[in-house]
């Protein structure tokens, strides 16, 4: 996975779609998995998202280290707030755990420099985080 990542960033800061460069930081989760009661909901995460592709690494769940790409499709975009699907390859969870492809319905909300992330993988988990722009 850290091969894919590392080709991430090299693919991301030398294509054509790095008009803007992101920092993710946080993570902070709601989990409705009922069966489940030790799971991690503070997920220490730094992340980059450049143009339309992202990667970063997080404290999972389940107390495991995961590293992740992704790449966005927008949805929805004014001065206030962006809506958007995230496609994320993620690493660092057992099998059952959570699918190593998943769809992230994202909200950005906010404007100018620092904006707060709302994403959702849907009757699993809701996530928050902040987001900087670099440019």
């Amino acid at each position: 996975m850290k091969k894919y990542l590392l080709l991430s960033l090299l693919l991301c800061c030398t294509s054509s779609y790095a008009e803007s460069l992101d920092i993710l930081l946080g993570g902070w989760s709601q989990h409705y998995v009922a069966t489940i009661s030790d799971l991690n909901e503070s997920h220490s995460m730094i992340a980059v998202d450049v143009g339309k592709f992202n990667f970063g690494t997080y404290t999972n769940s389940y107390n495991n280290r995961s590293n992740f790409i992704g790449v966005e499709w927008d949805w929805y975009s004014n001065s206030y707030i962006n809506i958007f699907c995230n496609i994320v390859a993620t690493s660092g969870y057992k099998e059952g755990q959570m699918p190593p492809v998943v769809p992230v319905p994202t909200i950005t909300l906010g404007k100018g420099l620092f904006k707060v992330d709302v994403s959702s993988i849907p009757t699993k988990v809701t996530m928050v985080s902040f987001r900087i722009k670099i440019f």
